[in-house]
């Protein structure tokens, strides 16, 4: 009988590990906090340039920065529940060249 329960607690700790296990995998692909991650599936390095912090225009976001991201590597930017706008040229005084594009919290792009 005793070996039952012990199989019983085996199994039960075992389907709990496998749980967690697939959880933590799914949970690693969406950003905490909301956030956008920019992922670089090409061969080459990639520049890009991020605006977030508010509901402005991408011209008026108060948080910038500019991310290096290598080739097949990627990179996060934690904006809470704010839109990511990205630039992939060089912005010219609060204007983006080729345009802004605007990303939604939580979500991840992908560079080919």
């Amino acid at each position: 009988m005793q070996s039952v329960t012990r199989s019983k607690a085996l199994l039960t700790a075992l389907i709990a590990s496998s749980v967690l296990s697939v959880g933590a995998a799914l949970a690693a692909d969406v950003p905490s906090g909301g956030g956008v991650t920019f992922v670089n599936e090409s061969n080459h390095d990639l520049t890009l340039f991020v605006r977030y912090g508010s509901d402005a225009s991408c011209a008026r976001r108060p948080k910038q920065q500019e991310l290096k991201i290598a080739a097949g590597q990627s990179a996060s930017v934690d904006s809470g529940d704010s839109k990511v706008c990205m630039c992939i040229d060089v912005p010219e005084r609060n204007t983006c060249p080729t345009g802004w594009s605007d990303i939604a919290p939580g979500a991840k792009r992908r560079f080919r």
